[in-house]
């Protein structure tokens, strides 16, 4: 699987899975089955490209101010794999 060829095309691809999140929130159960499988493949793929960490990919400020949390928000908690071996930007 490709990753990403810069820190804005992830940090993009991130906050369309937020985006995601906010607009499922706002429709019923069953509205959201007919692609829960989709969205489960596509997360799939992404935490297959992706390994976890403590660290937010956005500065604690912004972690802080929007509320950020691993459990809601997991998907801001991971890396992209070629990234594992470099310096994370900070």
């Amino acid at each position: 699987e490709n990753g990403w060829d810069c820190i804005e095309e992830y940090t993009h691809d991130l906050m369309s899975r937020e985006y995601l999140d906010e607009e499922m929130a706002k429709v019923s159960k069953n509205e959201i089955k007919s692609y829960k499988l989709h969205i489960e493949k596509i997360d799939q793929r992404f935490l297959n490209a992706t390994y976890p960490d403590d660290r937010c990919v956005w500065s604690s400020d912004i972690e802080k101010e929007c509320g950020y949390s691993r459990e809601k928000n997991w998907y801001y908690y991971r890396w992209p794999n070629d990234l594992r071996e470099q310096k994370r930007p900070d």
